[in-house]
């Protein structure tokens, strides 16, 4: 048989890729958002991003660290500003109250009124649209540092990492507008990070219909960033270098976007394990050929991506953000890519850790108790000091994108004293007291009540709710019928409970006996 000819060998090439990309699950573009920073814009942060920055001793210093209860609760009494991000304020207030951020509601069940959900920094605090955004305006973005929020899904522009300077050829990715890319748009980098194909410059941005992201161009995504308004920086995306044809620009890109980032970026779609190579299309950019087509052109074959192996793992969630010191506690990480077997090989996959990063840097490695394919499960240390950590998933030298964990100081009381009913307790870390809301916030005793006249039987126990008289951070006063043996005080951040001092027998209710003074 005759050898086919380069002609024919060409069509072949074609329609077989063609064929390819138009079986694909979710053909570009945009492709699916379910990893990394979606390609949109800022107006589109979720609750765990603000976190992260804006809390007590965080992880990277924000414009203001104060603790965010008492940064918001402090505002009590003062004047509203204008305008107002509280969502509760009556026209004409002049003063914040309670009400203006927290609004209860009864609960149908026991009729008692209960918090509805308002723990949401962004039903308060929006992007305005169309305003560049300010969180790039920290040091570590304008000095090119990305890992410390991205993770390894990107690079820091200093990290030495390997940037190619040999001759860019036919299948090298360019940003945009490769001039012998495939029909579609292959081989350019907004072939999938964009909302229409190539050669189309639509500026609407569209609905991802798999993860219901809405998608902006890839230049609107960049220059939503706000490094646009320092012409300085339009350098680091944009190489204007006279005589540097434009083949040369994706070695702009890889100041953040290097090689070994690119080719360790992929989405679990499945749920079961990742295999480079033999996962579905257009989750990622090393999980099927259709995604190296789409970097590379029409005309590339499957390859060995250069470093794949140890995929990137991804967080999108945790079972709780919040802990309490003096209290270990079980935490399950929710994300991708936290199981992979590098080239199809199960005994080469990489374990995985977890990483706390302190408020002063230093960083404390756990084993997990359980890894599979989209959770990790661990146990928090109980010696943790108060404070916001970065909590990270890392394998093989790779490190995930943060969560913040907020450990919360435990309440302390160092003294508590009864006197006619009168409880008076000091210590720390009480929080704030939110009337209304019984069970959550509030001092309680327990009394035996022995057997009397009409009723018969064994002692029973009866909890009590004291009034509260005042509720500082420090020192709560109650009033309370009688004294009793030991005081529960319930605040946001735990439950403490101690004996009781009080100062004279009359001070003794049912079955009770006298504490001396500490």
């Amino acid at each position: 048989m005759r050898a086919m000819s380069s002609t024919l060998l060409q069509v072949w090439l074609f329609l077989a890729v063609s064929a390819g990309l138009a079986g694909a699950a979710v053909p570009p573009p945009p492709v699916n958002q379910f990893i990394g920073i979606p390609d949109t814009t800022f107006a589109n942060l979720i609750e765990a991003d603000c976190r992260f920055c804006h809390n007590q001793s965080p992880p990277i210093e924000a414009v203001d660290p104060t603790y965010l209860p008492d940064r918001h609760h402090v505002l009590l009494g003062q004047p509203i500003a204008q305008p107002s991000a509280a969502p509760y304020v009556a026209p004409g207030q002049r003063f914040y109250d309670c009400f203006n951020c927290h609004s209860l509601g009864p609960d149908p069940q026991t009729g008692r009124f209960t918090f509805e959900v308002f723990r949401d920094c962004t039903l308060c605090h929006r992007q305005l649209q169309g305003q560049p955004t300010v969180h790039h305006a920290r040091p570590e973005a304008q000095a090119g540092q990305c890992v410390i929020c991205h993770g390894n899904l990107v690079d820091d522009m200093d990290s030495g990492h390997y940037i190619p300077t040999y001759q860019p050829s036919r299948i090298t990715p360019w940003p945009s507008n490769k001039p012998d890319g495939g029909p579609r748009g292959e081989g350019n980098c907004n072939f999938c990070h964009n909302t229409v194909a190539l050669p189309l410059f639509d500026p609407t941005p569209v609905i991802d219909p798999a993860s219901g992201v809405l998608v902006f161009r890839s230049a609107e995504t960049h220059h939503a960033t706000g490094f646009v308004q320092d012409a300085a920086k339009c350098v680091w995306c944009h190489n204007i270098t006279p005589g540097i044809n434009d083949a040369f620009s994706i070695r702009t890109c890889q100041n953040c976007h290097s090689v070994a980032s690119l080719h360790n970026i992929q989405f679990d779609d499945q749920g079961d394990g990742i295999v480079p190579g033999q996962e579905n299309p257009w989750f990622g950019h090393i999980g099927a050929n259709s995604d190296c087509v789409g970097c590379h052109g029409f005309g590339t074959q499957a390859m060995a991506a250069p470093a794949a192996g140890p995929v990137t793992p991804y967080l999108t969630a945790a079972s709780s953000s919040v802990a309490t010191a003096g209290h270990s506690a079980l935490i399950s990480l929710y994300g991708t890519a936290f199981v992979s077997s590098p080239f199809g090989r199960p005994d080469l996959t990489h374990p995985c850790q977890v990483e706390l990063t302190d408020p002063n840097g230093a960083v404390l490695s756990l084993a997990p108790l359980e890894v599979l394919p989209k959770e990790v499960h661990f146990r928090l240390p109980a010696d943790l000091d108060p404070g916001t950590y970065r909590v990270r998933v890392a394998k093989a030298g790779r490190v995930s994108n943060p969560l913040a964990l907020v450990v919360r100081p435990a309440p302390q009381l160092s003294s508590a004293h009864c006197e006619a009913g009168l409880v008076t307790l000091h210590g720390t870390g009480f929080g704030g007291h939110f009337p209304g809301s019984q069970g959550i916030t509030g001092v309680t005793t327990e009394i035996r009540e022995m057997p009397g006249r009409g009723r018969s039987g064994p002692p029973r126990t009866i909890q009590m709710e004291g009034e509260i008289l005042a509720w500082h951070d420090t020192e709560v006063r109650a009033h309370f019928a009688a004294c009793a043996e030991t005081i529960t005080l319930n605040s946001i951040f735990g439950s403490v409970t101690a004996p009781l001092e009080t100062d004279s027998n009359s001070d003794k209710g049912p079955g009770k006996k006298n504490h001396p003074r500490r």
